[in-house]
């Protein structure tokens, strides 16, 4: 499961780390109670640390596997980035949300939890090809 988890990232990650990107920036910008979500309350930030989380995961899996060199700092900064053009939109756009720092505080919790989470969710996901490829060393 975990190797197909891998492969399915490896082939197809830009494309999901784009369309969680895209899904964050529809969520925060349309009227409050527009979305069909379940019944269920989260805090607000709560949210934007969830969200920004799994969009620094997102991304690091989608460039962590084509470019070994990656600099994780610059999608982080670039997602900071994001968030803060986020929090601008909403202040122009009037559908009743409103500006917040506090919600770029939160996005900043977010990427800092998805740096946190993304070393063992690699190391969980990638362990499975390790004992393949020591065997295979270890036959030859």
């Amino acid at each position: 499961m975990r190797k197909l988890i891998r492969n399915y990232w490896e082939n197809n990650g830009i494309f999901i780390a784009s369309g969680l990107t895209t899904g964050v920036l529809v969520a925060a910008l349309v009227k409050p109670g527009t979305l069909p979500v379940p019944g269920f309350h989260l805090s607000d930030k709560f949210l934007h640390l969830l969200a920004f989380a799994v969009l620094t995961i997102a991304w690091f899996f989608s460039y962590g596997n084509h470019k070994k060199t990656i600099n994780f700092f610059w999608i982080s900064g670039l997602l900071l980035l994001y968030g803060i053009i986020i929090e601008i939109l909403q202040s122009v756009i009037h559908t009743g949300r409103t500006a917040d720092w506090k919600d770029v505080v939160a996005d900043v919790a977010g990427i800092a939890t998805g740096w946190i989470v993304f070393p063992p969710l690699v190391k969980y996901l990638y362990k499975q090809a390790l004992p393949e490829n020591s065997q295979t060393r270890k036959r030859e």
